[in-house]
């Protein structure tokens, strides 16, 4: 009998192992102040500062203990992430770049302004090949079954083969593409400058179904989980979608234009808003179940570890909060305004 127990009590601890939650040491973000920043995802004290020589706009990846991110001086840059030292920079066009790098089995990609999508070893920055579309990519590579998914300002949804770059389809879509798409199930979803959802079949592009949405564009991108598909409007309004028929389940209403694209986390929905509000929603029903005051509009899109959530706003601040209650756990102020999303290192990825 105490033999038994023993095994459960193994057991127990094993699975609770299994489940439990990844804990992030640092938060990276970009800012209009020409820096990337690695902030202590506990305290909210600046570990280190790397200045570019332009803005940020595109969002940081870590992979291996490093930091990628696209500045709008027209450079790519590769930093340790333990120091923020420079340990490659790679030439993409100089211009606006909201493209974040993406690095799935050993290579990254990412969209510029300049037209292209480049392919990249991720260790040295070497180009391994690049497609040109016919106007600046703003969104990040979605990378499926090895193959490359893109939108474009020329219209139109690209699909790649991941290793060689070569064109296996695209889709004009009724107007520019500038926020990310998202994949579910064998179908890829493109949210235009029309506000209007696509819905694609991933093999061959073909439209499976289209929904118009709102009048203006939105920064917001698509969020999919359990079938249902998430993403907001500058009419005010939180969409959730059923990815399979377009059909709206529900809606929530705000008080100002929606350009954050939201984060699902434990039963709830977060986003933020031109209310200067970050709200949390319940993902079945769409009712708020709390709500925050940051004091200026938020076009930073959440991103949540360690039980809480993480995001910028346009007064200069990244904020931590509990992501039950909405209670302000940290502020780290920067010198301009954030609207990048969060990015993290965790301790499980941490190699001294």
């Amino acid at each position: 009998m105490k033999r038994f127990y023993i095994v459960m009590l193994l057991c127990l601890l094993f699975n609770s192992l299994l489940n439990a939650e990844e804990k992030a040491r640092y938060v990276y973000i970009g800012n209009y102040d020409e820096k990337m920043y690695c902030v202590d995802a506990e305290t909210g004290k600046k570990v280190w500062s790397f200045k570019t020589g332009h803005l940020i706009e595109s969002n940081a990846a870590v992979y291996k203990n490093k930091v990628y991110f696209a500045s709008d001086d027209g450079n790519l840059y590769c930093l340790d992430a333990l120091t923020g030292e420079k340990i490659w920079v790679k030439d993409i066009g100089e211009g606006t770049n909201y493209s974040s790098p993406v690095v799935v089995d050993e290579i990254l990609y990412i969209g510029s302004y300049d037209d292209k999508l480049y392919s990249l070893n991720p260790e040295t920055g070497e180009e391994i090949w690049r497609f040109r579309a016919k106007d600046s990519i703003f969104s990040d590579p979605l990378v499926v079954n090895g193959r490359v998914y893109v939108g474009s300002l020329d219209e139109k949804v690209y699909c790649l083969d991941a290793l060689s770059g070569e064109k296996i389809w695209e889709r004009k879509v009724g107007d520019m593409v500038k926020t990310d798409l998202a994949y579910y199930e064998g179908k890829i979803y493109a949210y235009n400058l029309d506000e209007e959802i696509y819905c694609l079949d991933s093999e061959n592009g073909d439209i499976i179904w289209s929904k118009e949405i709102g009048d203006e564009y939105s920064n917001s991108s698509p969020v999919i989980a359990d079938g249902r598909l998430y993403v907001g409007t500058t009419d005010e309004e939180l969409y959730c979608i059923d990815a399979e028929t377009g059909e709206t389940i529900w809606v929530f209403y705000d008080r100002d234009e929606i350009h954050t694209t939201p984060a699902l986390y434990n039963g709830k929905v977060y986003f933020g808003c031109d209310d200067e509000e970050v709200h949390a929603v319940d993902i079945n029903t769409g009712d708020e179940v709390w709500s925050v005051d940051l004091d200026d509009r938020i076009y930073s899109s959440p991103a949540i570890a360690n039980g809480r959530a993480f995001i910028g706003d346009s007064d200069d601040e990244l904020f931590c909060l509990d992501t039950e209650t909405g209670e302000i756990i940290w502020e780290f102020y920067a010198d301009d305004k954030f609207v990048t999303k969060p990015a993290f290192l965790f301790e499980s990825d941490v190699t001294q």
